[in-house]
């Protein structure tokens, strides 16, 4: 680290009331925190998309419909569930680095994080 970096963590702790070690640990630990919560998360958002994603597709055919509406009501949300796992595929395709991170280089996040903001 540099000096910048050490004194901003220095600067930091002294705002806390607690010494750069503590600090420097917290932040190591908060790192898997994150991971972990983000990946439920993630896993959450993956297994309410399959959830519905069967019950759209799979139970459920255009065949099952006899009115012309129902049927474009069906291929509406069928749109629009699309639309909502390429966002879900979007954000975990973002997230999934800062996740590994979090796992296999704590240190590196917790510095990233102090970085990027400075400050709480």
């Amino acid at each position: 680290m540099n000096d910048a970096t050490i004194k901003m963590i220095e600067d930091m702790a002294m705002k806390l009331g607690t010494t750069v070690e503590y600090l420097w640990a917290v932040l190591v630990s908060q790192a898997i925190v994150s991971s972990v919560t983000r990946l439920c998360i993630l896993s959450v958002l993956v297994v309410i998309c399959y959830l519905v994603y069967r019950q759209l597709f799979v139970r459920r055919t255009l065949k099952d419909y006899d009115d012309h509406d129902d049927r474009m009501t069906l291929i509406a949300v069928r749109i629009g569930f699309g639309v909502v796992v390429l966002l879900v595929f979007v954000a975990t395709a973002l997230i999934i680095p800062t996740v590994v991170t979090g796992f296999v280089n704590p240190e590196y996040w917790a510095l990233q994080k102090i970085l990027n903001r400075g400050c709480w």
